[in-house]
């Protein structure tokens, strides 16, 4: 199971094409809900060995990314559906360490 810490570090591993591992993942992600027939599938499989933490993490991240309001919802109606995602079950403290690893748009 991948952790909020391990998803984190990710942004220390460089990689060829988009700089860091984070951004790929990130980056994959984002490209498989917006691009693919079956992106909710697709996303919920990557999500699949990721904690709940982490999973936040990626929601926040890619609200972020999100340019319009549709895509907003589209990152919205995937997580509804992710199994072991829940919000309300991650304490304020950690809350804040989640949203303040949400890198901004220019950073991609």
């Amino acid at each position: 199971m991948i952790s909020l810490e391990q998803l984190i570090s990710y942004k220390d591993d460089s990689h060829d094409i988009f700089g860091n591992s984070y951004f790929y993942v990130i980056s994959d992600a984002e490209n498989n809900l917006i691009s693919k027939l079956n992106g909710k599938d697709r996303v919920a499989q990557l999500l699949s060995n990721h904690d709940n933490e982490a999973k936040a993490l990626f929601y926040y991240q890619l609200r972020e990314l999100s340019g319009s309001n549709e895509m907003k919802f589209e990152v919205e109606n995937c997580f509804r559906d992710i199994e072991g995602f829940d919000l309300s079950n991650i304490d304020e403290s950690r809350l804040k360490i989640i949203k303040s690893n949400v890198e901004k748009p220019s950073s991609f």
